[in-house]
């Protein structure tokens, strides 16, 4: 899995084709294209045409876009053969090493075969010489190899495409004819692909990218392999690693910051409605203070004078009010009664005795309830005195005199 991710972040989705000429004077002459897929399409940014300082062309091209390089012209030698040749350099140089040799075929549209061959030594001039200015293909080619990848794309049915070092004709998508050597000029004549016009010399150069393209840049099965080249790719497929590491760290950084961001917010707003509350809650304790001493104030008195807990008195007024039937209405229940007074503002009580003040429309049920009262124990006596009919009452007036044992 991790392999297959490491394919997919390192695969090429835009490159440069270049195509050297090198002419009989052993000048050098770049043309190419710059492509790159977008929205699934092949699009086209820009094409190259003549360019012969090596400087020139690396302002122009873009950077870090990887480089796919055909070498034609001088130093590559062409044969056209019936049927394949396996030891077509023997033949053509009696008695030298094909080790030293980079061989490339071609088929034709008769059933024959183009045979591009050219001394390593070249190669490796010639990449020394980019390496030295900057430049580096991740993919390196002679001839018109690379020329099939794109002759599928090709609408025309008959086209005669011409650059610096050749001149082919195309019918019907298959090459016909090959006239392998310098020429003055290349030829303006251009070639639609998809939806994209380029300049037909630079088909070979259009070819040579197809054949990198949505590969991964380690994995590059070119048919001139060299440690240079095989080192581009690699480094390209690092630079694609370290790009998508570096954007994947960052994108998680600023992930985990707006986490954190919305986080320290959320908790914010709520640190802030909780100190909103408390003071509002302090203010309204500050408010309340004159009030809870009062009601503090109120609470003392209430536990000193003993309200908290249950009386004698409070122990005979419950039973004499659940004693008193429906026909007796109290007007005072007074317990523990002033006695006598002794001086101004000394007052003597009696705690053996509770008064009962109130009507009855039944002087029956005033007996039955008077005796029901002496029937609770400790009551020692109970006397009703001031008895007296009320007309304009409709009732008689009582008061009950209830003595309790000490």
């Amino acid at each position: 899995m991790f392999r297959k991710l490491k394919d997919t972040i390192s695969t090429i989705k835009e490159a440069v084709g270049l195509e050297l000429h090198i002419g009989a004077d052993e000048r050098w002459q770049f043309n190419g294209v710059y492509v790159r897929f977008v929205d699934k399409k092949l699009k086209k940014i820009a094409e190259y045409h003549g360019i012969g300082d090596l400087k020139v062309l690396k302002a122009q091209l873009p950077k870090q876009v990887p480089l796919v390089l055909v070498i034609n012209g001088k130093g590559i030698l062409m044969r056209q053969t019936a049927e394949p040749e396996n030891n077509l350099v023997n033949q053509l140089f009696p008695g030298s090493n094909p080790a030293d040799f980079f061989t490339v075929t071609c088929p034709d549209g008769a059933s024959g075969q183009y045979h591009f061959i050219c001394r390593k030594t070249l190669v490796a001039q010639v990449l020394d010489t980019l390496q030295a200015a900057g430049l580096m293909p991740v993919s390196v080619g002679i001839g018109l190899e690379p020329l099939l990848q794109a002759l599928p794309f090709l609408e025309a049915a008959e086209q005669v495409i011409t650059a610096p070092s050749y001149s082919v004709t195309i019918v019907q998508q298959v090459i016909r004819a090959m006239d392998y050597g310098p020429r003055n000029a290349a030829g303006a004549a251009t070639l639609p692909v998809g939806a994209e016009v380029y300049a037909a010399h630079n088909m070979n150069a259009l070819g040579a990218v197809l054949q990198v393209l949505l590969k991964p840049a380690d994995q590059l099965d070119g048919a001139i392999v060299t440690e240079p080249v095989t080192a581009a790719g690699a480094d390209y497929k690092y630079y694609k690693l370290f790009h998508f590491t570096k954007w994947a760290v960052l994108t998680m950084v600023l992930a985990l910051l707006l986490g954190n961001f919305f986080v320290f917010n959320h908790y914010f707003g709520k640190n802030k409605a909780l100190a909103l509350q408390a003071g509002l809650v302090k203010a309204a304790t500050q408010r309340s203070l004159p009030e809870q001493v009062r009601s503090d104030s109120s609470y003392t008195f209430f536990i000193n004078a003993g309200w908290n807990k249950n009386t004698r008195h409070g122990y005979y007024a419950d039973r004499i009010a659940a004693l008193a039937p429906e026909t007796v209405r109290f007007s005072l229940l007074q317990t523990a009664p002033v006695q006598e007074t002794v001086e101004m503002g000394d007052f003597v009580f009696a705690h053996n005795k509770i008064i009962v003040q109130g009507t009855s429309t039944d002087p029956t049920d005033l007996e039955t309830f008077s005796r029901a009262i002496r029937n609770i124990q400790g009551v020692q006596a109970v006397t009703i005195s001031n008895y007296l009919y009320k007309r304009d009452l409709l009732a008689a007036v009582f008061t009950l005199e209830i003595n309790m044992q000490p």
